[in-house]
C-alpha cells in the first residue's frame, strides 16, 4: 500500500449459539504504520442497542472498542468497521 492510501477493516460477529448473548464488546486496534480515520457500525441487529464506541482521535493510533448494551439473539449477526490511513 502506498502512503496516504486508506484501508477499511470490517469485523463480522455472529451468535452461533442457542441462547442470547449480552454485553458484547468488539475490540481491535489500528495496525502498525497506520492512523485512525473513522469507525462505524455497518450492520446493527435488532435488540443489540446503540453501541458506545471508543476510538483514537482522527490522525492518531490505538485501540478501538464497540460496547453493545443489548442482546444478540441466536443466529443474529452484525458488522462493525473502521478505516485507517497508511502512514508516510
Amino acid at each position: 500500500m502506498l502512503p496516504g492510501a486508506t484501508i477499511v477493516y470490517a469485523i463480522t460477529f455472529t451468535n452461533s449459539g442457542d441462547v442470547a448473548v449480552a454485553d458484547i464488546v468488539i475490540r481491535d486496534t489500528t495496525p502498525s504504520h497506520t492512523t485512525f480515520v473513522s469507525a462505524v457500525v455497518t450492520t446493527l441487529p435488532a435488540g443489540l442497542g446503540t453501541p458506545v464506541a471508543t476510538a483514537p482521535a482522527a490522525g492518531a493510533a490505538g485501540p478501538l472498542a464497540w460496547n453493545f448494551p443489548g442482546q444478540l439473539v441466536p443466529g443474529a449477526s452484525g458488522v462493525v468497521s473502521f478505516t485507517v490511513r497508511v502512514d508516510p
